[in-house]
């Protein structure tokens, strides 16, 4: 049995019901589309998407906040860039980004204390670690980063 779809469907029911005589690719004629009723509509379930650039090594998360010093032990630092176009909020002035600190060209950048209304999550389980808060991405959370030690 050839395989169903609308087209097949709509085309051979209008011919069926005289809308056209014949169907043609242009030059010759087509005889070759039959009516079959339609597929019936199934239900399917929602099914978890697994992400196959995923590490097989990730585990469940463990995470904790952090303070500024525990962060500057692993050797990453919060830094502050100027943001001129593409705001998020209205008056917005930088975005902050967790980096590592011998990364950073500019020292006047780094940041001596976390940003008002910010915190720092860190991933025990994964060794990841992220800035949450308004100014560091649309979605208010940053880009998680992987600790080295």
């Amino acid at each position: 049995m050839p395989r169903n779809n609308f087209t097949s469907y709509y085309l051979g029911r209008l011919k069926e019901l005289g809308f056209f005589n014949k169907i043609t690719d242009g030059y010759i004629e087509i005889d070759t589309i039959k009516v079959l009723p339609p597929k019936p509509f199934k239900y399917l379930k929602p099914r978890v998407v697994v992400d196959k650039m995923m590490p097989k090594t990730t585990i469940p998360p463990d995470i904790k906040k952090i303070s500024l010093s525990d962060l500057s032990s692993m050797g990453y630092v919060i830094v502050s860039f100027a943001v001129r176009r593409n705001k998020w909020f209205k008056l917005q002035k930088s975005r902050y980004e967790i980096l590592p600190e011998e990364d950073v060209m500019n020292k006047k950048r780094i940041l001596d204390n976390i940003p008002k209304d910010h915190y720092i999550e860190y991933d025990r389980a994964n060794k990841l670690v992220r800035l949450v808060g308004r100014n560091t991405r649309p979605t208010g959370t940053g880009k998680w980063v992987r600790v080295q030690n």
